[in-house]
C-alpha cells in the first residue's frame, strides 16, 4: 500500500526542485498541491517563492507573493525578506508596492 504524499514531502520535493534549478517543475508541482487535498502553507509558499527569486522569476515571485497574501497568511520575517529581495531586483510588477505595504500593516 502506498500512502499519499504530504506536506512535508511536497516541502521537500518543491526545495529540492528549486536548488537543482528546475523551478519550472517545481511551480508545476505546487499547483498540483490543493488537487491532492493538501494546503499549502506560507512555508511551503517561501520555499516556491525563494525558488524563484534564485532562478530568476521574478514574476513568477511576485504573483506567488499575492496569491499568499490573498489566501490570509501573515507574513513573517521569511516573507518579508523575500519581498524585500523582489524589490530590490530589477523587477518593476505594479502590485509589488501594494502588497509591501500590506505586509508592513500586517504586523512586521
Amino acid at each position: 500500500m502506498v500512502n499519499k504524499p504530504d506536506m512535508v514531502t511536497y516541502k521537500t520535493l518543491l526545495d529540492g526542485l528549486c536548488k537543482n534549478h528546475y523551478v519550472d517543475k517545481a511551480l508545476s508541482l505546487f499547483r498540483t498541491i490543493k488537487y491532492h487535498g493538501l494546503i499549502p502553507d506560507s512555508d511551503t509558499y517561501n520555499i516556491i517563492i525563494r525558488g524563484c527569486l534564485r532562478n530568476e522569476k521574478y514574476n513568477e515571485a511576485c504573483k506567488l507573493v499575492g496569491k499568499m497574501i490573498d489566501c490570509g497568511f501573515l507574513a513573517d520575517e521569511i516573507t518579508s525578506s523575500l519581498l524585500l529581495q523582489l524589490l530590490l531586483s530589477e523587477v518593476q510588477h505594479p502590485t509589488l508596492l501594494a502588497m509591501h505595504h500590506k505586509i508592513l500593516h500586517s504586523g512586521l
